[in-house]
């Protein structure tokens, strides 16, 4: 066998073995098929999340502690007319990785639970009172560009918003 035959062979079992399942999106950048829901506020630099799955069929989205599902969430708090924006510290170091994704089943939905006060979060702007105020508005955008990986994996790629505002 030469060179040439050895890698389209190699290319052929290993792109097999990374093939989808049937039933599951084969990826996706409808971003409909996701919502978005902000269900707590626990403490100012505290935020739980939901994402639940709006699609027919399961999806899959990457999960956040490998470089793959990393650095896709933003929240931007607006108070008193000036913006912060906390990002998933983007120079974080990963002892492992490899494109790992929850499947979330139809109408089933994934938790999060963000800590901007962490490591794993860090600021811009105007940031020496961390976190969500009263009277503070925070978005949240969930952004997953589409790479060979999510469409190799059936992972969902696209973007979506969630806005809470906090009442005194």
């Amino acid at each position: 066998m030469n060179i040439f035959t050895k890698i389209m062979f190699c290319l052929l079992v290993f792109e097999s073995d990374l093939a989808p399942k049937a039933g599951f999106m084969t990826s996706t950048a409808a971003p409909e098929q996701i919502e978005l829901l902000i269900t707590k506020v626990t403490r100012p630099t505290h935020l739980d999340v939901r994402v639940e799955n709006r699609a027919n069929v399961p999806v899959r989205i990457f999960r956040d502690y490998v470089s793959f599902g990393w650095a896709r969430w933003r929240v931007i708090v607006v108070r008193n007319g000036k913006l912060r924006e906390y990002m998933q510290n983007p120079d974080r170091e990963f002892t492992k990785n490899g494109p790992e994704y929850n499947e979330i089943p139809v109408g089933g939905g994934h938790a999060f639970d963000f800590d901007f006060s962490s490591d794993d979060w860090t600021c811009s702007g105007e940031c020496k009172d961390k976190g969500i105020m009263p009277n503070d508005t925070a978005i949240l955008i969930y952004d997953v560009p589409m790479t060979l990986q999510a469409r190799r994996f059936g992972v969902w790629y696209g973007s979506r918003a969630a806005v809470i505002s906090l009442a005194k």
